[in-house]
């Protein structure tokens, strides 16, 4: 069993200038994704190396747990938004604490998520997680989206560095994790670790999983950690959005339909 593990980019990025070529591109069978600005890029300017991550709160931005467990230098790591970030950032935050969740199990995938504070709050929103599921939305067969930056071709490991999405299905569920079928050539791939499975929640764009791992070419499986397994540790970052404001709610439900109206984005 593979992790979608960090994926060395090759280049000296940001401190040094440099950038990836335009023709980069993630997730395989998926499409270009400009919106869900919440999903952004963790670079490890030190190994240079990369994974993908999401917006829980004005200045937390969650990733996988094995994206950072082995260096927790906060100094190492920046995060860039934006569709095509290693070329043109939407706009960069430094970080100031790194912290992988203490139960994260390598073997499983399980409680794969880790914690970046940054620095200052980024000019994008946040999206809600699921910490709790009274509805029901872990069910073999139910939709969600995987978004991510990681690579197109699971054989060659190339292509990554744009923002892609790809809609899903859940299949086997289990208490911690959920995985999804990748035999029909669509599926998160290494670098997209640590991106989001987002689901509907009553009407609103939720993080319900944590793209966690897969086989080797990316062709058979992927696995994600469920994010109502580790309750406790993310609440403990970004408060747990069990009831969202009426204002909160409001403003989530439009972002949605303003992007599922432009329709381009997501197929």
């Amino acid at each position: 069993m593979n992790g979608f593990r960090r994926l060395a980019v090759g280049l000296v990025l940001l401190l040094s200038g440099g950038s990836l070529a335009p023709a980069a591109r993630a997730i395989i069978g998926g499409s270009v994704d400009s919106g869900d600005p919440a999903v952004a890029l963790m670079v490890n300017t030190s190994s240079i190396t990369l994974c993908s991550g999401t917006l829980i709160g004005p200045q937390v931005f969650l990733t996988a747990a094995h994206c950072v467990a082995d260096d927790l230098d906060s100094s190492h790591y920046q995060v860039l938004g934006g569709a095509d970030p290693l070329a043109s950032a939407d706009w960069t935050a430094s970080v100031t604490s790194v912290v992988p969740n203490p139960a994260f199990d390598s073997g499983s995938g399980a409680h794969n998520e880790g914690v970046l504070l940054l620095a200052t709050a980024p000019p994008v929103g946040h999206l809600p997680w699921l910490a709790s599921d009274p509805g029901g939305i872990y069910a073999p067969g139910v939709p969600f989206t995987a978004v991510g930056y990681g690579v197109t071709d699971g054989q060659t490991q190339t292509g990554n560095g744009v923002k892609r999405s790809v809609d899903l299905v859940l299949g086997t569920i289990d208490p911690a994790t959920f995985l999804s079928d990748s035999t029909g050539g669509k599926g998160p791939c290494s670098g997209d670790s640590g991106g989001p499975a987002l689901g509907l929640v009553n009407q609103i764009e939720t993080l319900i999983g944590v793209i966690s791992q897969g086989d080797q070419a990316c062709g058979q499986f992927a696995i994600y950690a469920r994010t109502d397994a580790d309750e406790n540790f993310i609440a403990s970052y970004a408060p747990e959005p069990g009831a969202l404001s009426g204002a909160l709610a409001a403003g989530a439900a439009l972002a949605l339909a303003a992007r599922r109206r432009a329709g381009s984005t997501r197929r």
